[in-house]
């Protein structure tokens, strides 16, 4: 004799998914598992399925039935979110065609508190989002920002992403605070005591980071901020930090079979590969290939001007990355080397030399390729017997400043570029940092003398 599988919540939801005729919807709502063996004992629903034959009656206009469900789930007692649900156009459309009980709504709304909104007159209703504030322009930021679009694509989280670069970052002030619920920075926290200032205003606030300097200035913010998450890594990026994050969600939350994780575990090697470069291990095959054919795609990543960002980036595989990186190789290392051949010695900080001296480069025409170029002026400056510190220095079109410089600190070995960074207002990795100066600041660090350049014997 067989034995009759058992409906679950999950599978449930997964028929409410695909069913297009909301008369069937409902009848498959009303009665999920008619093969029950004990029938007396109430389905257990999940907050996804009320979510999903909502959102289905209210498009639909069957709002007596839509009555119904909203009584329903005032009543369902083992419904108890630990999180803002997020009905997708369902609550809206009700509102729109003003048949459904106003009554009903308010008390589903208010006393069982299963909704964040806002009521104007108890007419309009206004959704509150999640906002994402990610490091730009980086390609770290920018796929910790994917992560987080395919998590929220996956439970129809209405979303804000704003690109928050760390020479001119967000502010409080340039946030609609009064549209956003949960707040997400990743791989950049912003300037300092941002946290402290934005966390009153949200429900939460979700930190994903490595930098070592976020850890310093942060600390112990979650004691003071009760309302603040945080994930600090300096053994990972941002962008894994937030893949590992966003992928455990969806597994706690049994949606371990949606689309969007197999997005996850199809883009995985992609995730890895930007970990690889931006954290300087290059252990992964060709990694450098990657890291220039990523470069080469000029892809840009603030999504508020490019729509389809996360589509162009989801489009992407390791290897036809690879394959485009490894034409360009060659002709990137000859800049490089040109580059090299120009570079000058300065003294860390100036004045009284308690930084020590170092190589520098001017990288204006070059500056996409600062990483690598710091890199090997690192190396050559510490061969020269000055610090193992390379400053690949470059001016910001978008600050609209001439006058201000972007010193882009690398290092090898031991050396650490966050002391120096930080002294000036910035700030970074042990081995990548950065900040800015005045170009009349930065022309007293230069050390005099007859020739500017240094060469190898």
């Amino acid at each position: 004799m067989s034995t009759v599988k058992k409906v679950t919540s999950f599978k449930l939801a997964s028929l409410l998914r695909r069913e297009n005729d909301p008369s069937a919807a409902i009848k498959l709502f009303r009665n999920p598992d008619p093969e029950s063996t004990n029938p007396q004992k109430p389905f257990r629903y999940s907050l996804l399925c009320y979510d999903l034959i909502i959102t289905k009656l209210g498009s639909s206009k069957m709002f007596d039935e839509l009555d119904q469900i909203l009584l329903q789930l005032k009543s369902d007692t083992r419904i108890v979110p630990t999180e803002i649900i997020f009905c997708n156009v369902g609550m809206l459309m009700m509102l729109t065609f003003g048949r459904v009980s106003l009554k009903v709504l308010e008390d589903w709304i208010f006393q069982q508190n299963k909704l964040e909104v806002r009521m104007n007159l108890g007419v309009k209703m206004v959704q509150k989002k999640v906002a994402v504030l990610y490091h730009y322009p980086c390609h770290d930021g920018v796929f910790a920002a994917l992560a987080a679009h395919l998590y929220f694509s996956a439970n129809s989280i209405p979303s804000l992403f704003f690109p928050n670069t760390v020479y001119s970052p967000i502010t409080i002030s340039k946030l609609p605070l009064q549209d956003i619920s949960h707040l997400y920075l990743l791989d950049f926290t912003g300037p300092p005591g941002f946290v402290q200032q934005v966390s009153p205003k949200v429900n939460n606030v979700v930190i994903l980071d490595h930098h070592k300097t976020a850890i310093e200035s942060l600390g112990d913010v979650s004691s003071t901020c009760k309302n603040v998450t945080k994930v600090l890594d300096i053994g990972r990026s941002g962008a894994t930090i937030a893949f590992d994050y966003f992928t455990q969600k969806l597994k706690e939350e049994s949606r371990g079979n949606c689309r969007e994780m197999d997005e996850f575990k199809r883009m995985r090697r992609v995730f890895e590969y930007i970990e690889d470069a931006d954290i300087w291990k290059w252990n992964l095959p060709e990694s450098k290939a990657f890291n220039s054919g990523i470069i080469d795609l000029g892809i840009e990543y603030n999504f508020n001007q490019n729509s389809s960002l996360f589509q162009q980036l989801l489009s992407l595989d390791h290897d036809t990355v690879i394959n485009r990186g490894r034409e360009s190789l060659s002709r990137k290392h000859k800049l490089i080397q040109e580059a090299l051949e120009q570079s000058y010695e300065i003294v860390l900080g100036g004045g009284a030399e308690e930084f020590g001296r170092c190589l520098a480069v001017n990288g204006d025409e070059i500056a996409e390729l600062r990483s690598e170029l710091g890199n090997q002026l690192a190396d050559k400056s510490k061969n020269l017997k000055l610090r193992g510190v390379g400053a690949v220095v470059y001016r910001v079109p978008e600050l609209g400043d001439e006058t201000k410089l972007k010193i882009s600190l690398r290092s090898v070995e031991e050396e650490d570029t966050t002391v120096v960074s930080q002294r000036f207002g910035g700030g970074g990795h042990k081995k990548a940092s950065s900040f800015l100066l005045s170009s009349t600041e930065f022309e007293q660090w230069k050390v005099k003398r007859n020739s500017c350049s240094y060469t190898l014997n």
